[in-house]
């Protein structure tokens, strides 16, 4: 793992000669938030960033504290639940439709809670925003990635978990029904490490990096 100052040096040398896109899966709060408010700081306002998520007034206070943007540059909110698949999918098809490309993509979105809560959809809430919208977000999006990857520009995926914390799944209960948080936790830790090694192996490796979350 590199040093602490060699990132703050390398995250300080970051300006690209193309105007990058970012979307932050949620970025109106948290982590996702502060990696935002860095991005447009350290890139001056000079990239299209996406906040997603469920609210829009913190979202338009996030981004009235970014840098102001340059012509045909924009800063915005898109708002979606991503603790319903549906939602994700309805997002994702909106953004395939309108941008041409996204260099990197932030997945953080998440919700721990201390008991079992079951989405509209039947499945369970902390398990959606923790992997499946995550992975669900990343399959869907890697046609702007790999847009921008064919223009020989930064095309990365973040998402922000457990990494190499997790445990052995149980095969017989993906879903984790039998439900206990630390179950969970571990389960969707060790989800989000395979879904990530699944992308080494295609060859898309380079892009897709699993980051501990901070406690």
């Amino acid at each position: 793992m590199p040093s602490l100052p060699n990132v703050k040096a390398s995250n300080a040398s970051y300006a690209p000669s193309y105007i990058p896109t970012a979307v932050f899966i949620g970025g109106t709060s948290g982590i996702g938030q502060a990696m935002a408010e860095l991005f447009a700081k350290q890139t001056n306002g000079r990239a299209n960033i996406i906040l997603i998520g469920r609210n829009k007034a913190p979202a338009e206070k996030i981004i009235a504290s970014f840098p102001s943007p340059p012509d045909g540059v924009k800063h915005e909110f898109v708002e979606c639940d991503a603790s319903e698949l549906e939602k994700v999918h309805n997002t994702s098809q909106e953004l395939l439709q309108r941008l041409d490309k996204i260099n990197i993509l932030v997945l953080c979105a998440t919700k721990l809670l201390f008991s079992a809560v079951e989405t509209p959809e039947g499945l369970e809430s902390s398990m959606v925003t923790r992997y499946y919208s995550r992975a669900k977000f990343a399959t869907e999006l890697l046609p702007l990635l790999k847009n921008a990857q064919a223009k020989g520009e930064d095309a990365r995926v973040l998402t922000i978990l457990g990494a190499a914390m997790g445990r052995q799944v149980d095969l017989t209960d993906l879903g984790v029904k039998k439900w206990k948080i630390n179950r969970m936790a571990f389960h969707t830790g060790t989800f989000n490490d395979i879904m990530v090694k699944v992308r080494l192996s295609v060859g898309f490796a380079r892009t897709y990096h699993h980051i501990p979350q901070a406690t």
